[in-house]
């Protein structure tokens, strides 16, 4: 199964997270990225945005932004279903903080195989992919809904993304 003709333009940014988070994304169990910035801002609804994994240079997946929404720390907790941060995590990441931005994230899908991109070096969270990328992206096989749960069973059982 490949990304429709119609969704081939449509991945307007790659955003970067560790393996747990782009596990969680990829297999729908997290719809929430907590972000300290709106980073997101330029995306409409339904836009694609790719989810690579940290320090691998590799995009594991896409998924469809809905919209952001501001998320008071305090109230962090009412939401973990949503987010997956434990609440001593969440604090540690908000410091001083009393605001995050939630980028709310809908249709999860996951490449058979992931497919490298251009990266800038240094922490780049956001990155507004090249054409190429974007035709790289388009051509990539996606996994069945059954092998997406197999993906997320296998990132649960060893705490690393199966290679």
């Amino acid at each position: 199964m490949h990304l429709p003709t119609s969704q081939k333009s449509a991945v307007k940014r790659i955003l970067t997270v560790k393996p747990r988070w782009a596990s969680k994304l990829l297999g729908g169990e997290k719809t929430w990225e907590l972000q300290k910035a709106r980073r997101l801002d330029r995306l409409e609804e339904n836009d694609w945005v790719a989810i690579a994994v940290s320090k691998t240079g590799k995009v594991f997946g896409i998924v469809q932004y809905s919209h952001t929404e501001e998320m008071q720390v305090h109230r962090g907790h009412e939401h973990f279903e949503r987010h997956q941060v434990p609440p001593s995590e969440l604090a540690e990441y908000a410091g001083k903080r009393e605001i995050l931005h939630a980028h709310v994230f809908k249709n999860p899908q996951v490449f058979a195989t992931p497919v490298t991109y251009t990266r800038k070096n240094g922490a780049v969270v956001i990155v507004v992919p090249t054409v190429e990328d974007v035709e790289n992206f388009a051509s990539a096989a996606l996994l069945c809904k059954s092998s997406a749960s197999l993906f997320l069973e296998m990132t649960k059982r060893d705490g690393r993304r199966p290679r």
